[in-house]
């Protein structure tokens, strides 16, 4: 079983161990986070445990495991494992406070749709803010944060130097997070080339915010931003049409975003399919209303293909 392979001598030289939908719970992740504790798996750089109801006792014994110094571990994926609030607050604070691991240590933190809440949320706006932090990448997409829990998470964003891509769909995010969404993305020394920001309560007014910034010179001068995805949100698809125009009236090499999907909520807008817009600095906005997977398909690939990525960009509308 489980017990008798991580007290195997191989168990100290493995990198990779996904054991994501299997059913496992509390007992089975009790057991490799006291091989973690006790440095039997020492060579562990990929833990991969989504898929099981790992529950907070689960999310207590990865925290536990997370504060052993010198720990290996690069990746870690517990998506869709129920760990909870009190366990997505308690691995917050695991990696991000006085004890635990460094800025060489884990890059990449997946917890979607775990049930964290605003513990949780403002547990991981002190870790993205930590200087020791080196996460690179991180997924709160799917919990319910609360407005002020994501805006502990955005409002801490223009402080790291480290993150790149996060991914805050669906987690109660509003106009309170605008503030903090502005500072990032007018801050010279923030990282951040990847949002997802889409099924929130985001308003026309926030969504004129966040295109003023990108529009501005700041941007082309700091910011990496490439991809943002704010679809399915408060915003009209009148506003979200002229979010588009206005990112493709920007030249190339002026920090012009790549790829984009502004939208509005399918109830609020007259038409009932989705829009896929692709579009170039050379030619005119197309907006195909068509909900054919091979329209769909086409419209994807055709952005993909292009020859000449830094002219071309992609742009989805949804309504």
């Amino acid at each position: 079983g489980l017990m008798s392979a991580l007290d195997e001598e191989a168990a100290g030289s493995l990198r990779a161990l996904n054991l994501g939908v299997n059913g496992l719970g509390a007992r089975s992740v009790l057991l490799i986070a006291n091989a973690l504790v006790e440095g039997r798996l020492d060579e562990l750089q990929e833990l991969r445990m989504g898929g099981n109801p790992l529950g907070a006792m689960g999310g207590l014994a990865i925290a536990i495991a997370l504060r052993r110094p010198n720990s290996a571990l690069v990746t870690l994926n517990l998506g869709n494992s129920a760990i909870g609030d009190q366990g997505g607050a308690a691995i917050a604070d695991a990696l991000g406070g006085d004890v635990g691991q460094d800025a060489a240590s884990l890059r990449s933190l997946q917890l979607p749709n775990c049930g964290l809440g605003a513990s949780a949320a403002e547990g991981f706006g002190r870790l993205i803010a930590s200087p020791k932090s080196g996460i690179v990448e991180l997924s709160l997409a799917g919990n319910p944060l609360t407005p002020a829990g994501a805006a502990s998470v955005t409002g801490a964003l223009h402080l790291s130097r480290t993150l790149s891509r996060v991914w805050l769909e669906s987690t109660q995010l509003d106009d309170a997070s605008t503030p903090g969404i502005a500072a990032a993305l007018s801050t010279s020394n923030c990282q951040l080339a990847e949002m997802w920001l889409s099924a929130n309560a985001i308003s026309n007014m926030s969504t004129a915010v966040i295109a003023s910034i990108l529009e501005s010179k700041s941007v082309a001068q700091g910011p990496k931003l490439r991809k943002l995805w704010i679809g399915d949100t408060e915003m009209t698809t009148d506003s979200a049409r002229s979010v588009i125009q206005q990112e493709l009236a920007r030249a190339p090499g002026s920090g012009r975003l790549q790829e984009m999907m502004p939208g509005a909520r399918a109830a609020e807008t007259a038409h009932p399919t989705r829009a896929f817009v692709t579009a170039s600095s050379s030619g005119p906005i197309d907006f195909m209303f068509d909900q054919r997977p091979e329209v769909r398909s086409a419209a994807a690939m055709s952005a993909a293909t292009n020859d000449d990525a830094e002219e071309d960009a992609s742009f989805f509308l949804t309504g």
